[in-house]
């Protein structure tokens, strides 16, 4: 499979060919820095469906299909890796790995790629294919939400800052959401030299983070990921506050409007402060 050609006929397939008038009409045109109202709605449907699965995959399990669970879970190939990707790449990724590549390359030429995207986003079959490497992709993409809705920053970019900036809190913090994270070789070189060192203190701290971030840090899910895909995408450098509470309050409907919250801008706009201060910006 050529990744690349592939990754390209997908950008190509998310950047609209966009008629002035249309954008004036159709919000779901419009660009939001790099990124449409149209590509924003259909991601967070996509990432909706994720987490949905998430949620229930151990729900009322009896202790035989839990085992049997791990047991199927233990043969899935170990998804770190994907963690190299962005949120956007990932998303575009478990596409074509779903089976759906010449689909993507055939939008590119479409009159109305926004709407083909969508459908294949609402296509997206239960089982991946035979061979595919979609299930491991979309674990990644629930550690990747999972960071998101806690950190206002994916595991992407919580293993880059700890590399480029030697942010040591950052591999924690992408430790307490997935603990695969454990498996990169520096970790496992720095926790057997303490093994042999007769020093548990880093181990310690790792099984500590492993245990998982406060719960009340979990707020918003949706909203968190939708502020984040606009600030990925430079939205909040390329749009008015006016413009980007249109899309989130009237469009998306993900915060109460000012007939529910007074000031619904301003409060918003705090939230986003917020977010954007824990992830560095």
């Amino acid at each position: 499979m050529n990744m690349t050609k592939a990754k390209r006929g997908v950008q190509r397939a998310l950047s609209p060919k966009r008629d002035r008038a249309d954008l004036e009409q159709n919000w779901r045109l419009r660009l939001y820095g790099r990124i449409s109202g149209g590509q924003v709605e259909s991601y967070l449907a996509m990432l909706n469906e994720i987490w949905s699965g998430r949620s229930k995959m151990f729900d009322g399990l009896s202790e035989q299909q839990l085992k049997n669970g791990v047991t199927k879970l233990a043969e899935i190939p170990n998804w770190v890796g994907f963690y190299q990707l962005s949120l956007v790449q990932l998303i575009a990724y478990m596409l074509v790995e779903s089976g759906f590549k010449d689909e993507l390359l055939r939008a590119a030429q479409s009159d109305d790629p926004i709407s083909v995207v969508t459908s294949l986003i609402e296509s997206l079959p239960e089982e991946a294919p035979e061979g595919s490497k979609a299930i491991p992709a979309a674990f990644a993409m629930i550690g990747n939400l999972d960071s998101i809705s806690r950190y206002s920053r994916s595991i992407n970019d919580l293993l880059r800052d700890a590399r480029e900036k030697q942010d040591v809190g950052a591999i924690f913090k992408a430790l307490s959401v997935d603990s695969y994270i454990s498996t990169l070789p520096a970790i496992q070189v720095v926790m057997r030299m303490g093994q042999m060192a007769g020093d548990g203190s880093f181990a310690e701290v790792v099984f500590k983070a492993i245990r998982g971030p406060h719960k009340k840090r979990q707020v918003y899910e949706t909203l968190r990921w939708a502020e984040y895909l606009l600030r990925d995408q430079g939205a909040f450098l390329a749009c008015s506050q006016d413009d980007i509470h249109d899309l989130i309050v009237n469009r998306l409907h993900l915060y109460d409007d000012d007939t529910k919250k007074k000031d619904s801008k301003k409060a918003l706009f705090m939230l986003f402060r917020k977010w954007q201060k824990e992830a560095g910006n």
